[in-house]
């Protein structure tokens, strides 16, 4: 199947092809074309929930805002410098932050990579023909190494699995002194009313009266700064930044539950725990709601900026 425009085809023939100010190397095999025929999830809890769930995220994380009105995206957006050289959007989703970073006259070339076909089939519905998108697994990226110039990623280091791996193809491909830009998910305020807690209350009632095994979703080493310093100290990347926000959004309870809803977890569990789920779910929602009749959606992010160092790597 021929790719369509803005979209790397992997063949088996070991060539290289360009984008604009970048290199692609043909012969890392996850570079696919995105009209391609997905297989099944493998056995893959969060392929298989973005097979379903393509744009949760961004439908979630657009709506709150801090003090300044600025959503988190719009933090990611406004840290990344002013560079000539490509940009490429980690875990891009549905290309809601490409969009963003779009608007930005001085960036010129921002590339999608996901590795989930239903996301950038929404990520192509977003943007158009023009947008650049790759599907790629984030531990084998299809760009020669010192050939990116900013790396971004919103609400997804977490999940590159294995993450140690990902961070070092992260450095690998960005060029000395490039930048690694992220928002990740802080801690849960619990000392202030907020919906959020609600879900890990109601989902912990729910497990402990239905258990069963939970699938691997996520890395926590880099949600805790400290730590996560650490990690991309090893993968050759130091923190320059390290900023933490609040945002909110009040909503009706039945929004917040929505939303709640559209997270990793709730569909592990058995139909008839989905319900006693649901319902737990909705009785802690309705504990939270306000005077004005509105739960208080309380987020904390961190904002990360991490440069690459002058470390040898090794040439793809």
């Amino acid at each position: 199947m021929g790719g369509r425009p803005g979209i790397c085809r992997a063949d088996c023939q070991g060539k290289a092809s360009s984008f604009p100010g970048l290199t692609l190397v043909r012969d890392r095999r996850q570079a696919v074309c995105v009209g391609a025929a997905a297989g099944p999830a493998g056995g893959d809890y969060v392929q298989a929930w973005h097979d379903v769930h393509a744009g949760a995220t961004s439908m979630v994380m657009s709506r709150p805002r801090d003090v300044s009105g600025r959503t988190s995206y719009e933090l990611l957006v406004d840290a990344v410098p002013t560079v000539d050289g490509p940009v490429v959007d980690m875990a891009c989703g549905d290309g809601f932050l490409i969009d963003a970073l779009r608007r930005r006259r001085d960036l010129q070339h921002v590339i999608g990579v996901d590795l989930n076909t239903a996301e950038l089939r929404a990520a192509r519905q977003r943007l158009g023909s023009g947008g650049a998108l790759l599907r790629a697994n984030a531990t084998a990226l299809p760009f020669a190494t010192s050939s990116v110039s900013v790396v971004t990623a919103h609400f997804s280091l977490m999940l590159l699995l294995p993450l140690d791996d990902a961070l070092a193809e992260i450095a690998r491909a960005l060029q000395p002194a490039g930048s690694l830009v992220a928002v990740i998910p802080g801690p849960i305020r619990e000392d202030v009313p907020n919906g959020w807690p609600a879900l890990r209350s109601a989902f912990a009632e729910t497990h402990a009266d239905h258990p069963i095994e939970l699938p691997p979703i996520q890395d926590d080493r880099i949600l805790d700064p400290d730590t996560r310093a650490t990690l991309l100290d090893t993968a050759g990347l130091t923190v320059t930044t390290n900023q933490r926000t609040e945002l909110i959004d009040r909503t009706d309870p039945a929004v917040a539950f929505d939303q709640l809803w559209l997270t990793y977890g709730p569909e592990v569990f058995p139909d008839s725990a989905q319900t006693a789920l649901r319902d737990r779910l909705r009785q802690k929602l309705n504990e939270r709601t306000g005077d004005d009749g509105l739960v208080p959606m309380v987020h904390i992010v961190d904002l990360v900026v991490a440069t690459s160092d002058q470390r040898d790597r090794r040439a793809v």
